[in-house]
């Protein structure tokens, strides 16, 4: 598999990708992350079920970088609550197609979110862009890919959007940011980019934007020591996905019998 770039792939991507557990299709970022966590538990665990937070985000995402597609991803209810079984049975169709509920208000507020990220001066300064770009290329024996949120056609950044419950300090954002693997996002998106594009981007940005009025938002850009971690982590998961994948075994979190100790913090109060 060569590496290559498809422009405004949208929601054909997801839909054209690998199922959960299916071994020979692409592995994404989101999959190798949930994978490393525990193999076990990803490959026996039950199907992933996205929260209303993260539905919220699709929205937001598409809106503003695929605004064609958000009646593809939801349908608006017409209905002020689902007690009748009219109600019901309309809701149920509209699961049944893939599609997440959501009411007018949603709609709104995602729009009012959406026009402070386009007022938003740092997102203004990127100028033309490309929006949902998919990346593939092969890893060794893995295919890979990502979803790179947007692409300015000039410069040496790539930009992911983040949707978030808060804003309080860089040092909260970059907890969020080790805690889920976002640099490893930032260092797989970067490669797979590169290795199609030719080009030597080197640099990746996060727009996180609150769920809530007035919608604040920041950038966070990450350093050449945190991209090459993420790098680095992403790496040892591919080889980790690989050896499971061969020998067919899907290690625990914890596997086999493991001693602790008595933990430093603890040592101290003893003291």
């Amino acid at each position: 598999m060569s590496a290559k770039i498809i422009k405004n792939l949208g929601l054909d991507y997801y839909l054209g990708g690998a199922t959960p557990r299916d071994l020979a299709g692409e592995v994404s970022k989101s999959m190798l992350w949930a994978f490393n966590q525990s193999p076990f538990k990803w490959k026996y665990g039950p199907s992933f079920k996205p929260t209303k937070a993260m539905e919220w985000g699709t929205l937001v995402h598409s809106m503003l970088l695929t605004e064609d597609e958000t009646d593809k991803l939801f349908a608006v209810s017409p209905y002020d609550d689902f007690r009748k079984t009219e109600a019901r049975e309309w809701k149920e169709q509209q699961i049944a197609d893939g599609k997440s509920v959501i009411t007018q208000k949603d709609i709104d507020r995602a729009a009012n979110c959406v026009s402070v990220i386009e007022e938003d001066q740092t997102y203004f300064s990127l100028g033309k862009k490309d929006f949902e770009v998919a990346v593939y290329n092969q890893i060794g024996d893995t295919r890979v890919r990502g979803m790179i949120d947007i692409v300015p056609e000039s410069g040496p950044q790539l930009v992911d959007l983040k949707t978030t419950g808060s804003i309080e300090s860089v040092g909260q954002l970059q907890g969020n940011i080790i805690r889920r693997g976002y640099h490893w996002q930032a260092a797989l998106y970067l490669d797979l980019w590169n290795a199609a594009s030719g080009e030597d981007r080197d640099q990746f940005w996060f727009l996180f934007v609150e769920d809530t009025e007035p919608f604040e938002t920041a950038w966070i850009s990450l350093s050449d020591d945190l991209i090459q971690a993420g790098r680095v982590a992403y790496m040892n998961a591919i080889l980790r996905w690989q050896k499971c994948v061969a020998t067919k075994q899907w290690p625990k979190a914890i596997d086999g019998i493991v001693e602790v100790d008595l933990p430093s913090w603890a040592k101290q109060e003893n003291q």
